[in-house]
């Protein structure tokens, strides 16, 4: 759901050049979105039907320039599997605007109902400016 939501306020942006790229700590690759997220992604700039899903892969860690993590036990497991990226793992509420949520997790909403998924939509879109002036800064723009 972040990955989507975040690449379609790149590409509205002017930066939809980016990859924006999804991995869960604990996921099983292929599997398709959950339907409450898909719920909502539904707008007709966002089609996230043909997501599947990938679990974090050393592949992927190596080539990634930045990882978030929901919450803070995403971001250890990372940190503890792969010790020698680091430095490119952070909490994503650490870019949010509003105050009281920069050090606090993100509740991965996998298996919850729709409110929880919403509520999760909304936190994570108070993370979206931190981030994007974050990675145009490591761009060097």
């Amino acid at each position: 759901m972040a990955e989507y939501l975040f690449r379609q306020w790149c590409e509205e942006r002017g930066k939809g050049d980016w990859t924006i790229l999804s991995a869960g700590v604990g996921a099983v690759g292929g599997r398709p979105a959950a339907d409450n997220a898909l719920e909502i992604l539904d707008s007709p700039e966002i089609d996230g039907r043909g997501h599947r899903s990938s679990p974090v892969t050393e592949e992927r860690v190596a080539r990634a320039d930045v990882i978030l993590g929901m919450t803070r036990g995403h971001c250890e497991w990372v940190k503890l599997g792969f010790p020698a990226h680091q430095h490119k793992i952070h909490l994503l509420s650490s870019f949010s605007s509003e105050e009281g949520e920069r050090e606090t997790s993100v509740p991965d909403p996998i298996g919850c109902g729709l409110d929880v998924y919403q509520d999760a939509a909304s936190r994570i879109k108070h993370c979206f400016e931190g981030l994007f002036e974050y990675l145009l800064q490591m761009e060097g723009g």
